[in-house]
C-alpha cells in the first residue's frame, strides 16, 4: 500500500489524470468543432451516389413509366447504395417510396434549391429536413434534377427552324438517410483520437515517471538525512545544485543541520565546562565544610575555612547568574529599558569598584571619562557588559602592563563609544573572532580561577540586545575592546 500511497505514485497520477483531462478536453474542442464538416462530408458522400442512381433512374424510364417498375427501381437502388429512395412529382405528391411508407403521401419538397446546395457530376442537388411531426421526419432528405426524357419521334420545326421533340417531366429523384446517420457523422473520428490517446498515454506515464523520480530524488535524500539527524548523526550533506523549491528546501536543511550539529556541541560543551567549574568550588566547599564540622578545623583555621566557602559560593553563585543570563537572552525575552546612560560616569564607577586605586595592582589604570557623553541603553545591562570587560581585562593584563579605559562621544552615525583596552601578546584576526565563542579561553595555564568563558559572550549579546555592537582588535600591543551604542541626541562631540 506504500508504494501506491507514496509522493512518487501521487504525482504520476496526477500527472498523467492531467493528461487524460487534456486529451478529452482537446477531443471534445476537436469534435465540436469537426462536426459540421463531418456532417456535409456524410452528405456530400450520400450526394455521390446520386450520379449514379440518377442514370439507372433514367434507364428505366426510357424502358417504362409504370408505377409498378418504378417503385421496384427504387426499392432495389435503395438496397444497392443503402439509402431511401423516393420518387416525387413537383406537387410534393410520392408516386414512389423504397420503404413503403410515403408512397401516396405529400411531402414539401423545395421548388427551389434553397440551403445547402452542391453538384455532383451535372446533377445538381438540394438537402433538407422535414419538420416534426410531418411525413419524411426524422430523415435527412436530397432531391435531385432529373432531366426530362423524349417520348415519341420530332415534330415539325420551330420557328428557329430546327425540328421540336416531344418529352416528359420525370418525378423527382429523392434520396434520404437516417437523420442520426448525419448526426453522427462525428463518430468516424473516434478510431483517430482513440489511436492517438493510445500513443499519447504511455509517452505521458512515462514522462511523469521520470518527472517524479527527478522530484521525489532531493526527497528521499531528505528523508534520509533526517533519519540520520534524528539519530545523532550531524555531519549530513545533501546535494543542493537544484535552483528550484527543492533546491531551497535542500539547502535550508544544510543551514539546520550545522546549526542543530553547531547546537549539540555547544551543549555538550556547556555541560563540560559547567560540570569543570562548579566541580572545584564544589569540592573546596565540601572539604572545607567538613573539616568545621568534624572539629578539624578551629580558630584561625576555622575563620580560613569559611572565608574559602565563602569564596567558592560566590564563584558558584557568579557562575550560576551567567547561566542564568544566557538562557534569558537565547530565549529572546530580556526586557530593555530606554534610558539616557552618561559614559563617563558609568565607567568610572566601574573601574572604581573592579580596580580600586588602593588595591595592589601590578598593572597601571588609565580612565579617560569626560562628561556628556551620553548614550541610550539600559542603565543595568550596560554595567554589566563594561563590568565583564573591565574584569577580563584584569585577569589578562600581565604584570607591569597597562589597562585604559575610555568614552567617546560624537556625532559620527548618532553613536557614542566606550573602549577597554589591556596591554596583550600579539592575536590573530581568527582568534579575535573566537573570543566572543562561549566558553572559549585563550591560556587555559592559568587555572580555573582565570573565568568561566562567558563573560565576553554574555557582553557581546547584551551590546547586541541594546542596538548597539561589540568588536575587538589588537593595536600596537595593545587588546581593545569597542562598544557602540545609539548616542543621545545632544551628546557632546569629544572625538
Amino acid at each position: 500500500m506504500r508504494r501506491f500511497g507514496s509522493l512518487r505514485s501521487k504525482l504520476i497520477g496526477a500527472f498523467a489524470g492531467v493528461v487524460v483531462v487534456a486529451l478529452v478536453l482537446s477531443s471534445t474542442v476537436f469534435i465540436l468543432a469537426r462536426r459540421g464538416d463531418q456532417e456535409q462530408r456524410e452528405i456530400d458522400r450520400v450526394a455521390s451516389a446520386s450520379p449514379s442512381i440518377v442514370g439507372e433512374y433514367l434507364l428505366v424510364a426510357v424502358r417504362t413509366q409504370a408505377e409498378g417498375d418504378l417503385a421496384n427501381f427504387a426499392r432495389d437502388a435503395a438496397k444497392r447504395h443503402d439509402v431511401r429512395v423516393l420518387l416525387v412529382e413537383d406537387s410534393g405528391h410520392v408516386t414512389a417510396d423504397s420503404k413503403g411508407e410515403l408512397t401516396g403521401k405529400t411531402i414539401d419538397v423545395p421548388p427551389q434549391p434553397e440551403g445547402r446546395r452542391g453538384i455532383v457530376g451535372r446533377t445538381s442537388y438540394v438537402t433538407w429536413k422535414p419538420d416534426a411531426n410531418t411525413p419524411g421526419s426524422g430523415y435527412v432528405f436530397l432531391a435531385s434534377n432529373v432531366p426530362s426524357i423524349p417520348v415519341g419521334p420530332p415534330t415539325a420545326a420551330n420557328s428557329g427552324g430546327r425540328l421540336s421533340q416531344p418529352r416528359i417531366d420525370l418525378p423527382r429523384l429523392v434520396i434520404g438517410v437516417p437523420e442520426g446517420t448525419i448526426a453522427h457523422a462525428w463518430l468516424s473520428l473516434l478510431p483517430a483520437l482513440g489511436i492517438a490517446t493510445a500513443i499519447a498515454l504511455p509517452v505521458a506515464v512515462l514522462l511523469a515517471v521520470l518527472f517524479a523520480a527527478y522530484i521525489t530524488r532531493p526527497v528521499k535524500q531528505l528523508t534520509f538525512a533526517a533519519t540520520q539527524l534524528a539519530e545523532g548523526t550531524f555531519e549530513v550533506k545533501v546535494p543542493a545544485a537544484r535552483g528550484d523549491e527543492l533546491g531551497d528546501l535542500t539547502r535550508a536543511f544544510d543551514t539546520m543541520a550545522r546549526r542543530v550539529g553547531s547546537t549539540q556541541t555547544q551543549m555538550r560543551t556547556l555541560v563540560a565546562n559547567v560540570s569543570h567549574d562548579l566541580k572545584t568550588p564544589l569540592t573546596s566547599i565540601l572539604g572545607f565544610a567538613s573539616a568545621l564540622h568534624t572539629g578539624a578545623a578551629s580558630g584561625p583555621d576555622a575563620a580560613h575555612a569559611g572565608a574559602i566557602i565563602e569564596d567558592e559560593a560566590l564563584r558558584l553563585s557568579r557562575r550560576l547568574d551567567d547561566l542564568l543570563l544566557l538562557s534569558e537572552l537565547d530565549s529572546g525575552k530580556a526586557i530593555v529599558e530606554r534610558e539616557a546612560v552618561d559614559l563617563g560616569r558609568l565607567a568610572t564607577d566601574v573601574v572604581h569598584r573592579l580596580l580600586p586605586p588602593d588595591s595592589d595592582r601590578l598593572f597601571t589604570v588609565e580612565l579617560q571619562a569626560p562628561e556628556g557623553v551620553v548614550a541610550v541603553a539600559d542603565g543595568v545591562k550596560l554595567e554589566r557588559l563594561l563590568e565583564n570587560l573591565v574584569d577580563n581585562a584584569r585577569k589578562f593584563t600581565p604584570t607591569g602592563g597597562r589597562i585604559a579605559i575610555r568614552a567617546l562621544g560624537g556625532n559620527r552615525d548618532r553613536r557614542a563609544f566606550i573602549e577597554v583596552s589591556n596591554t596583550s601578546e600579539e592575536i590573530d584576526s581568527d582568534e579575535l573572532a573566537r573570543l566572543f565563542d562561549r566558553f572559549y579561553r585563550r591560556d587555559r595555564t592559568r587555572g580555573p580561577r582565570n573565568g568561566s568563558g562567558l563573560g565576553l559572550a554574555i557582553a557581546r549579546d547584551l551590546a547586541t540586545l541594546q542596538g548597539g555592537a561589540l568588536d575587538a582588535a589588537w593595536n600596537d600591543g595593545m587588546l581593545v575592546f569597542s562598544v557602540s551604542l545609539p548616542a543621545e541626541p545632544g551628546s557632546a562631540n569629544l572625538n
